[in-house]
């Protein structure tokens, strides 16, 4: 009796742990914090599943794009995905949403690095990296007037040694920058280049981020 007794008690706390976990994931479903029991949350903008490290509490990257400008625009802002949405609906400047591309953090820690903005007006190129010394280069020629790109500060704080790498590319006739999450596309594009039919030129791992 006390054996069957034990396990009744073990199979109750089980189920109780599993029930705590489960309302903790559905009760971060449209924004996915820190995750008490990790697993998968649903994303709500796109139909597939994001899968987050335990306790790092993260945000969307919300993903634009310019058929005009040639251009992707990303910003983990509500109020600047909303401006956009309602100011570049028509004209030359027009940006699609299209969705959450990935997740990052929105605050610095000591396991993540920082990924830095920069707009080109004359190429209308939408630049990021997380390259410290890349970012100082192009404050410092920005200074001496022989860069057009301006510094817009810290897009968000990206994983260090963890999640996805997001592979950039640069458009020589564009003269802008291209990124894919897709090793597929990246693999795809970097051959095509070497083969000489494509203007994508691999330029490495822009940053890394949790999709």
């Amino acid at each position: 009796m006390r054996r069957r007794a034990s396990v009744v008690v073990i199979a109750m706390v089980v189920s109780l742990l599993l029930g705590v976990c489960a309302q903790a994931a559905s009760a971060f479903v449209n924004v996915p914090p820190a995750n008490p029991c990790g697993g998968v949350y649903q994303n709500p903008d796109q139909s597939f599943s994001v899968n987050l490290p335990r306790s790092i509490p993260v945000v969307p990257v919300y993903q634009f794009y310019s058929i005009y400008m040639q251009d992707y625009f990303w910003t983990i802002s509500e109020d600047e995905k909303d401006q956009i949405v309602e100011n570049y609906r028509t004209g030359k400047d027009t940006y699609q949403y299209q969705g959450i591309a990935g997740f990052v953090e929105e605050n610095s820690a000591a396991w993540n690095v920082p990924v830095y903005r920069f707009w080109n007006k004359e190429t209308m190129d939408h630049f990021y990296t997380a390259s410290e010394a890349e970012k100082d280069t192009l404050a410092r020629t920005l200074k001496d007037g022989t860069d057009h790109y301006v510094y817009e500060g810290i897009a968000w704080y990206a994983p260090a040694n963890d999640g996805v790498p997001v592979y950039r590319f640069f458009d020589r006739n564009a003269f802008n920058h291209y990124y894919t999450s897709s090793t597929d596309e990246y693999q795809d594009l970097s051959a095509q280049y070497l083969a000489g039919t494509s203007p994508f030129r691999y330029e490495g791992i822009g940053w890394n981020w949790y999709e």
